[in-house]
């Protein structure tokens, strides 16, 4: 059984955020809605938690080469850059090129070990270079944490995932240079050969609350999170999604508690009309008359250099029919 590490919470730092306990205890709530029980935290997060450590997930904690682990209450496993045989402590290594999985095979790692880096595995065969990896090193617990240096972290973690059901670390958003989480957790749900229990809506509310705290706007288009992923414009695109949405949308937008919006502006066909007109329950409109209100609709677009609002859209078919239209 393959764990997901969040470690969105170990970038939370007393500069870069407004989160206080609560907000750490409500963002591990939703961690854990979305079926993530593993979570590695920063030592600022664990002192905000200080008293009211969560029972119901595992903590992970990263330390320096010196501290101790023992005056750290509540916490499941530390990572360390050097492993000392200390109970419950991963020896954390950075494995900046494949040449250096062979050097694994020269460490005691009997409590686990965490790979960072791994970003060049996408350059090569890295089903094999999984394997290398497990036959070299002397540990049941591999956790990997693959960079995005070459955009490809996710899907590193994804295959990790699929081929070895193995442990990986992410984050929300993939801040701090890692695969993201929510794209992770949508591309297992895709591949449909894993049963996870997750509830998805609680990835728009947990970038709701990153978007409040950390004082950063997500994109519009970000993956799974955007705002306006599910936002149609194209006039084949918007036929195509109709007739059969699974041909451009991985998952249904109802999953992650949003809808579909077909947007009117310059790219806009027919068939967007069609679609605009049924859902505002307007009165229907000749194939001349719809013709028409394309054509103004792209000038409107293009004149103003944004969508057409629903309220123009209304205006234009109303204008143009009448107001003893029959609305089919």
């Amino acid at each position: 059984m393959f764990h997901i590490i969040d470690s969105t919470l170990n970038y939370i730092t007393e500069e870069n955020t407004e989160f206080t306990k609560v907000n750490v205890l409500q963002f591990i709530s939703l961690l854990k809605k979305a079926g993530i029980n593993d979570i590695l935290i920063s030592k600022y997060v664990y002192r905000l938690l200080e008293g009211e450590i969560p029972t119901d997930v595992k903590l992970y904690l990263e330390l320096e080469s010196l501290e101790s682990p023992s005056g750290f209450w509540g916490i499941s496993n530390f990572f360390k850059r050097h492993h000392t045989g200390e109970n419950k402590v991963i020896c954390s290594y950075q494995l900046n090129d494949v040449r250096e999985i062979m050097q694994l095979k020269t460490f005691n790692l009997s409590s686990g070990v965490m790979l960072t880096g791994l970003d060049d595995f996408i350059c090569f065969d890295y089903k094999t270079k999984f394997r290398q990896i497990r036959k070299y090193v002397n540990t049941d617990r591999i956790i990997i944490r693959p960079e995005n240096n070459l955009n490809c972290a996710t899907a590193i973690a994804v295959e990790y995932i699929m081929d070895c059901g193995g442990d990986v670390i992410t984050s929300f958003l993939g801040v701090g240079n890692l695969a993201a989480t929510e794209q992770v957790l949508l591309a297992l749900k895709v591949t449909g050969q894993f049963r996870m229990k997750q509830n998805y809506t609680a990835l728009i509310e947990m970038k709701e609350l990153y978007e409040e705290l950390c004082l950063g706007k997500v994109g519009s288009k970000s993956p799974i999170v955007g705002d306006s992923i599910f936002d149609i414009e194209s006039g084949i695109h918007v036929d195509g999604v109709l007739k059969k949405p699974s041909n451009y949308e991985c998952v249904s937008p109802q999953i992650l508690g949003r809808t579909r919006q077909i947007v009117l502006g310059k790219h806009s066909g027919k068939a967007s009309v069609e679609y605009k007109r049924l859902e505002l329950k307007l009165p229907k409109l000749t194939e001349e008359q719809a013709g028409y209100v394309l054509a103004q609709i792209k000038e409107i677009s293009m004149r103003n250099r944004r969508s057409v609002s629903d309220e123009e859209f209304t205006e234009l078919v109303n204008r143009l029919v009448g107001a003893g239209a029959i609305v089919s």
